[in-house]
């Protein structure tokens, strides 16, 4: 009798050790035209037309959710290299338009591109989603010759530690 009670303790003791050993985000390598991020999930991809400044363009999107915030990269081609600023200005404004958000913060952050390292603005901005609940924002847009890529984090409470992963290791090759 006594030897099954250790024995169920030490299952018990097992079980409880893996479990608090497992990871709670799975983080894993993304990649999507030249940009190369950590997401702590397992991203769905997909494209879609959309409206730029004066131009409709394809969107790649790579993006997960994981513990209430939502993971995303994309991407879209420029038809012209001139246009890049008028399309950054405008996926910005699309951006908080759809999350009813406006910018609170920017802070310059060093991030790993092809040929060195360059410096770039995040954007924080808070937000409400359609329920009116409360939302947090991170964006980050890098032009690295015909392509603008974002970088977005969102959820009604953002965790730094989880952000500085995706930051550290994001990548424009």
């Amino acid at each position: 009798m006594i030897a099954i009670g250790m024995r169920a303790l030490a299952g018990t003791t097992v079980l409880a050790m893996a479990v608090a050993c497992t990871p709670a985000l799975d983080w894993r390598e993304v990649r999507l035209e030249g940009l190369q991020a950590m997401l702590p999930c397992k991203p769905d991809r997909g494209e879609r037309k959309v409206p730029l400044a004066d131009h409709t363009l394809p969107m790649q999107m790579a993006g997960c959710e994981a513990q209430g915030a939502m993971y995303a990269i994309s991407y879209v081609r420029l038809p012209a290299l001139a246009a890049a600023n008028a399309v950054q200005s405008a996926w910005r404004h699309a951006a908080m338009a759809n999350i009813n958000g406006t910018a609170i913060a920017s802070q310059p952050v060093p991030i790993h591109m092809r040929g060195g390292n360059a410096t770039v603005e995040l954007v924080t901005a808070k937000g409400s989603l359609n329920d009116g609940k409360a939302l947090q924002a991170r964006f980050m847009w890098v032009t690295q010759n015909d392509i603008i890529y974002h970088v977005a984090v969102f959820g009604e409470k953002l965790d730094n530690e989880r952000l500085d992963m995706l930051l550290t290791d994001l990548r424009v090759q």
